[in-house]
């Protein structure tokens, strides 16, 4: 291999970390690989009796070859032993069997044939000058009517993702060509019977190929049904123990009580807290997210059904019917699942839920975040529920100190509030302290009236007169980005502010470590909306960084001025720009100290195994109490 190539260790790791990745794709359904998998099923000879099924992911190919061939045997190899351990428990199958195999090392037994070899979007991560070898290993193990399944991507598509989408390729994605096929088939000792381009995503963006002898000829075309998204994910459950609510989040089937975790929109995953919740709290959850009502077990054309009902529900008795109705549907589904207790993620949530958990007699956990507690139209829109809800809920769970006195006044009684601060994973707090840190300021936050950016931007602005070499790197989006971009230019720092837009954790986190500071000036704008406890402010700490902030919510519950950071009030631009000057000024030795002892508050008091511990026990003791 040349030195271009990954090192088939680092290769493994890759496809060992995938394993979270292809999951989603069984749970939630991909095209391109349920495409692929009727494609090699409709071009299967029906007598095929062993088939050798190469890069076999989670085994869903093999599965559904199990289903439709009742005497075949399938072996499948892959290079992530990981895949092979979570195959092996997927499909547990007699017939079948997942072995870790790096293929360019792979010496196959004596007298090892088969019938078909499977490679589903696999023969295009072989390094181009391992092929040959790879090929006659091939050659060894087949017979003169074997037939070779091949799909991959289509060289167009490659060359897209490579301009606009580096992320969506390998670590080797190596074009394949109709000559390369034909290669491969001259190098087996076959034909290319079959190149067929088809169309996933966009035009003609995959292939499949079909290389056998010259009297193949398919089966007789036949209705192929693969299992359905809910029946894959009741394997799941089965086999794995495994409870997927959404892409990228799942939590193990346990033993244990049985806890609903609710949260009021389908996209909320992405909020890093609730997420932890279902994943990480030592309970049996279950999740209600978006309209509260239970997850569709016939999908769409059920959800389709409701959503007549609802319309219809409303013009034969109004709003009080499909409360009633929504309601109804709410307790059944509570008492199937024999929930333990509710934690409802919001204010608004609870409230949503605090009859029907009342009627099923399930006690309730309220959890505020921000808006809920704070925001005038939200509070007044609750004025008369709130107090209904503090007095039915067995506890409720304020994310900052500030936020605690927030619900004492609003109506909740102190026995029944519990200080919970939110925390960060460890792809923060992992990373050494830098030292010298590159000369940069990282902002990351939704670009909203609550985080203020455009006050971010003239601070830096007053701060760069006297620092012209410091950047300010804002991360994210929203509706005052675009504003924001005009600012910097009103104030001539366009060169010295760079807008990435919204990038992923693990990128905010390889910047975070090297920033000079993170700086956030958080305010309470008219509507009364105001932070929680800002995740963003939790990374810098746990990552060793100053944060250069305000006065506002639970910020100085993390942030000791002039240890850890430094504190201004809000709206006063100017003392941010000073406290900004006083990080940059830092001698090396006093900037080691303040990010040494950044890293040390966080540890001492917002891990995220104490976060989790905290919440688990306010849960175990409520549970206990019924």
């Amino acid at each position: 291999m040349n030195d271009t190539t990954p090192q088939m260790e680092d290769v493994a790791k890759f496809y060992d970390s995938f394993c979270s990745k292809l999951v989603d794709d069984y749970a939630f359904g991909n095209r391109r690989i349920e495409q692929a998998i009727r494609f090699a099923l409709s071009s299967l000879p029906s007598d095929a009796a062993s088939v050798l099924d190469v890069g076999f992911g989670l085994g869903w190919s093999a599965q559904e070859m199990l289903r439709h061939n009742a005497s075949v045997l399938i072996k499948g190899i892959d290079l992530s032993q990981s895949l092979a351990t979570t195959a092996s428990k997927l499909c547990p199958s007699p017939r079948a069997k997942f072995v870790r195999q790096d293929v360019l090392r792979w010496v196959p037994e004596a007298g090892e044939k088969y019938d078909a070899v499977l490679m589903l979007d696999v023969y295009e991560h072989i390094p181009a000058e391992a092929r040959r070898l790879f090929n006659e290993k091939l050659k060894s193990v087949i017979h003169p009517g074997s037939v070779i399944l091949l799909t991959c991507p289509s060289p167009a598509h490659q060359n897209y993702l490579r301009e606009h989408n580096p992320s969506g390729l390998q670590p080797v994605d190596e074009d394949i060509t109709k000559k390369i096929a034909g290669e491969l088939a001259k190098d087996v000792g076959l034909e290319v019977i079959k190149f067929s381009s088809q169309s996933v995503w966009n035009d003609c963006d995959y292939n499949h190929i079909v290389i056998a002898a010259r009297e193949y000829s398919p089966p007789e075309q036949r209705d192929i049904r693969i299992q359905t998204v809910e029946e894959r994910r009741d394997l799941l459950e089965e086999n794995l123990k495994l409870r997927v609510h959404a892409p990228g989040v799942s939590s193990a089937v346990r033993d244990a009580s049985r806890v609903c975790v609710a949260t009021p929109n389908s996209n909320a995953y992405s909020e890093t807290f609730i997420s932890k919740h279902i994943q990480d709290l030592p309970f049996d959850v279950f999740v209600l997210h978006g309209d509260m009502l239970p997850p569709s077990k016939n999908s769409r054309w059920e959800r389709r059904c409701r959503r007549i009902l609802f319309r219809a529900l409303r013009k034969m008795g109004g709003i009080k019917v499909q409360v009633n109705w929504e309601k109804r549907v709410r307790i059944r589904w509570l008492k199937e699942n024999r929930i333990e207790l509710v934690l409802a993620e919001y204010g608004p949530t609870a409230c949503t839920l605090m009859s029907a958990a009342k009627e099923a007699n399930i006690p309730i956990v309220a959890h505020f975040h921000g808006f809920d507690a704070y925001r005038h139209d939200i509070v007044e829109q609750h004025e008369a529920k709130y107090p209904q809800l503090f007095k039915q809920v067995a506890g409720v769970v304020a994310v900052s100190k500030h936020m605690f006195t927030q619900l004492r006044q609003l109506g909740c009684e102190k026995d029944k509030l519990h200080y919970i601060a939110y925390s960060v994973g460890p792809e923060f707090s992992e990373k050494p302290i830098t030292q010298r840190p590159s000369r940069r300021f990282l902002a990351v936050g939704r670009f909203v009236g609550k985080k203020a950016p455009d006050l971010t931007i003239r601070a830096f602005a007053l701060f760069s007169q006297k620092h012209p070499d410091v950047k300010l790197e804002m991360v994210g989006d929203g509706p005052l980005l675009e504003e924001c971009q005009q600012l910097a230019c009103e104030l001539g720092v366009e060169d010295n502010v760079i807008f990435h837009g919204a990038k992923a954790s693990d990128w905010i986190s390889e910047k975070m470590s090297d920033s000079l500071a993170f700086v956030q000036h958080s305010l309470r704008p008219k509507d009364g909306d105001s932070e929680g406890t800002p995740v963003a402010i939790l990374e810098a700490q746990a990552s060793g960084v100053p944060v250069i902030a305000t006065i506002h919510a639970g910020i100085s519950d993390v942030v000791v001025d002039g240890v850890t950071g430094k504190l201004t009030p809000e709206r006063d631009v100017t003392a941010m720009a000073d406290s900004m000057d006083k990080i940059a000024s830092l001698t090396d030795q006093d900037m080691l100290r303040m990010r040494q002892d950044a890293r040390e508050r966080w540890i001492s008091y917002f891990s995220e195994k104490d976060t989790i511990d905290k919440l688990a026990s306010l849960i175990t003791s409520v549970l206990q109490a019924r």
